[in-house]
């Protein structure tokens, strides 16, 4: 007596579903299940609202058609338009829980940089991203204030908000702004991190740093964290045109010259592993800048046919 008492009166629920036969004509993937959800409450619910679709569609259809010289159609012609739309409302039926059970599209997005020309990302929230050259950011419409740098560098400029932290996903870790400006780079499987103001969090691996202005952080092939200090001044150098390094392998200096120049450069075995600290102006990012780049960190560079490579000066040279 309960279950019977508590239905809902056939007024209602006709009421209920011309108001669903409304809403459904512009919904989104919530409306849908929010409409299934109330079908689902009552036996009666599909038949009434199939009922309101059907004759819905009857008014739409006869609105959408130039009006014929006869006023009514025949008894047996309405039946015949009424089975049809029955069919077609069964189908809609089947689209619908197609809806609800294929996946969402993906709403995440590259952008990427193929020549040495860096570009900027105005942010809506007021932050803003420099992607350098030869360069890939993923960003996603749905969540705005996380981004994955897939390959390169970029420097982030970010609009601090306690209640939604700037998060970007680099490899299998995270870095979250704790008020902040930034640089990220990521090649060769290797990650740095330099922090030019305020403080980022790294959290990858199992294990936790929080990086203050002048830190960096190395994150090798291997998991291995390595922090350090720069000038916070030289943070993300090269987007003012210069380069700047302290105690770095030249494999990540050649790294560097190849996404900001254009050029595809190698680096010898012999003398990849070797420190550098100094840095340069990168100039005109031409020939010239290797050469200049190659003499400061006591090594030549030599043309080849798939680019260039940095290795030690001949023995007996100058």
């Amino acid at each position: 007596m309960s279950d019977i008492a508590s239905r809902k009166a056939p007024e209602r629920l006709r009421e209920e579903a011309l108001r669903w036969v409304i809403r459904l004509r512009e919904a989104d993937a919530a409306d849908w299940q929010a409409f299934e959800q109330w079908m689902a409450h009552d036996a009666r619910a599909a038949d009434i609202y199939w009922d309101m679709a059907v004759a819905d569609a009857d008014v739409e259809d006869a609105l959408a058609r130039p009006r014929p010289a006869a006023s009514v159609p025949p008894p047996a012609e309405r039946a015949s338009t009424r089975k049809w739309f029955v069919g077609g409302a069964l189908a809609l039926a089947a689209s619908i829980l197609l809806i609800l059970f294929v996946p969402p599209a993906d709403s995440s997005y590259p952008i990427e940089t193929l020549s040495a020309e860096p570009r900027r990302i105005a942010m809506d929230d007021g932050s803003n991203i420099l992607l350098d050259g030869r360069s890939k950011l993923m960003l996603d419409r749905k969540v705005p204030r996380r981004v994955r740098l897939e390959e390169g560098a970029a420097r982030f400029t970010v609009s601090h908000d306690a209640a939604r932290p700037f998060r970007v996903d680099v490899g299998e870790a995270e870095l979250v702004d704790l008020g902040t400006v930034f640089s990220v780079t990521r090649q060769n499987g290797i990650v740095r991190v330099e922090v030019a103001e305020g403080a980022v969090r790294y959290i990858g691996g199992g294990a936790r740093r929080d990086l203050n202005a002048g830190d960096t952080l190395r994150i090798g092939p291997d998991g291995r964290l390595v922090q350090g200090r720069v000038d916070p001044a030289d943070v993300a150098a090269w987007a003012n045109g210069r380069l700047s390094y302290t105690a770095v392998d030249v494999s990540a200096v050649a790294a560097d010259l190849s996404r900001l120049t254009g050029q595809d450069i190698a680096v010898d075995p012999a003398v990849s592993k070797r420190l550098f600290s100094g840095g340069f102006a990168l100039g005109n990012r031409d020939a010239n800048t290797l050469r200049r780049a190659a003499a400061l960190m006591g090594l030549t560079v030599r043309a080849t046919d798939d680019g260039w490579i940095l290795e030690a000066p001949a023995s007996g040279s100058k």
